[in-house]
């Protein structure tokens, strides 16, 4: 557990392997040169997480990710076959942002939720991205280009899409009443 005002791991050459429980009233930003697992809560105004490891699984969350109103979480898997598997929990609240950009492993959902106002990749990606839990809370598509790869989102909410969507093949689902394109 770490309490701090910012922490910021972003220099090259960390090899941080698990982040348990860290709570921080600034940003939280950590760049590794291998896999990160996150298995607890962190909880900050804004967090970023970029790995560079050649893995599907370059970054694994089955925590809690958590930012202030209006914050972003940032995920990034910035190796050509790096990719991000999410079971837990982004929560930007639903005023803040989702960023997620990968390698060839793509982004995988297999449970928990999504919350932001706006889901966007301003990294890319390429590879599928798949966030298809029900109970996931997306208001808003924004820039996304997913190389090679598909793009499929369930939201709960009515879902504006307000960016430019360029992937191979699309599926959105929303529960709320309308889905503006």
């Amino acid at each position: 557990t770490a309490k701090a005002a910012t922490l910021n791991l972003s220099q090259p050459g960390n090899a941080i392997g698990t982040l348990g429980a860290i709570t921080i009233t600034g940003d939280l930003a950590i760049a590794n040169d291998s896999p990160i697992t996150v298995s607890g809560a962190l909880a900050a105004a804004n967090i970023t997480l970029r790995s560079a490891a050649a893995s599907a699984t370059a970054l694994d969350i089955s925590g809690t990710l958590a930012t202030a109103p209006g914050g972003t979480v940032t995920l990034a898997a910035t190796d050509a076959v790096g990719g991000i598997a999410v079971s837990g929990k982004l929560d930007a609240t639903g005023t803040g942002t989702i960023d997620l950009a990968s390698g060839s492993g793509g982004i995988t959902q297999s449970g928990g939720t999504l919350t932001a106002a706006l889901l966007r990749s301003t990294g890319g990606a390429t590879g599928n991205l798949t966030l298809d839990q029900a109970a996931n809370a997306i208001a808003t598509l924004g820039d996304i280009t997913i190389v090679g790869g598909a793009l499929t989102l369930r939201s709960s909410l009515a879902l504006d899409i307000t960016g430019a969507v360029a992937v191979d093949a699309l599926a959105l689902r929303s529960a709320g009443a309308t889905l503006n394109l």
